[in-house]
């Protein structure tokens, strides 16, 4: 297939901003949960208005994704929706809080290494050598970044937080990929996001915030001087953190492959550092920026063989209406 001169750089392009505007949400969101919301209210909150946006989307675009999940895909789209979607994006919200973005975000990134684990001791693939080198590079990197040798320095719920929605993340990638062989991308985000909103209201009703959409909210930080109502803010996390980023990684995916979309996502980790810098006046030592890149060159290697072994052994996915076939990058971010 064909491109336009200069279609690459417009894709590449979009893939960074989205990156960056999900890096911004990390921010947006600890804005919001400091102005006294529950991290289960927010997201049940955020899930909610994705859904029927997405909804929309796909009833002018591919009304065929709008078909309810039947058999066996019901139970995989639960655990996707439940556990991949709305404890992802919990837990990572109280990471953030907890946390220096910058932080909360490089443990979350390292969910791939997750991902290779599963492949070698569940489905008992001999991965590459690289896969353990990037294993072993991630993990000094995350001993650099918390400074491990001078204690444990940074808050231990937020840690185990972050950590657990790694995990949570690597489910997602590994589900997703088993529902992407018999259902369309757009068709499973739909129905996991449905699952996950369904089961967050039951503890935590999105409708909690419409007494308090008018209520002032201070952005805090070096941004501590600039006010909106509530639902300025709630509508940027919703629409400019979530919605806009994620239209814009499926447009890019017409253009180039999972591999190079997947590897300009791990910019975001990069991002956080700068923004938790720029925003909240976050500091980092030197050793610290080192472990950032460790983590992220690990991360890297280990998404490069995974990559390689799942192509050789894996049958084809299907792909939606937007031409989006790979269901680790098309999925929305978590922050």
């Amino acid at each position: 297939m064909t491109h336009p001169r200069g279609a690459k750089p417009v894709a590449i392009a979009l893939v960074i901003s989205a990156t960056l505007l999900f890096a911004l949400n990390s921010g947006l969101s600890r804005v919001l949960l400091r102005s006294e919301i529950q991290p289960t209210t927010l997201i049940s909150f955020r899930l909610t208005i994705t859904v029927a946006l997405l909804a929309g989307w796909a009833a002018l675009t591919s009304p065929s994704s709008l078909r309810p999940p039947r058999g066996r895909l019901v139970a995989i789209v639960a655990v996707h929706g439940v556990i991949g979607v709305a404890a992802l994006q919990t837990l990572f919200l109280i990471a953030v809080d907890r946390l220096t973005l910058g932080l909360a975000l490089a443990v979350q990134y390292m969910a791939p290494l997750g991902v290779a684990l599963w492949v070698r001791y569940v489905q008992r693939i001999r991965l590459p050598r690289g896969v353990w080198l990037g294993l072993g590079l991630s993990l000094l990197g995350l001993a650099a970044i918390t400074q491990i040798w001078n204690g444990l320095t940074a808050d231990p719920l937020g840690l185990v937080a972050a950590i657990a929605s790694a995990s949570c993340f690597a489910t997602y990638f590994i589900v997703g990929e088993i529902a992407a062989r018999t259902t369309a991308t757009l068709r499973l985000l739909i129905w996991s996001f449905l699952a996950g909103a369904v089961g967050l209201a039951v503890v935590a009703p999105p409708w909690q915030l419409v007494n308090r959409l008018g209520a002032d909210v201070s952005y805090q930080g070096r941004l501590d001087d600039i006010h909106t109502p509530l639902w300025v803010a709630l509508a940027c996390f919703v629409i400019v953190g979530t919605v806009v980023p994620y239209v814009m990684v499926l447009v890019s995916m017409r253009r180039l492959s999972a591999t190079v979309v997947s590897n300009l996502h791990m910019l975001e980790p990069a991002a956080g550092f700068a923004i938790g810098w720029l925003w909240f006046s976050e500091s980092m030592a030197a050793v610290a920026v080192l472990g950032c890149t460790a983590v992220i060159a690990g991360v890297l290697l280990a998404q490069r063989g995974t990559r390689a072994v799942s192509d050789a052994g894996t049958d084809p996915v299907k792909t939606d209406s937007v031409g989006c076939e790979d269901t680790q990058k098309c999925g929305l971010g978590s922050s």
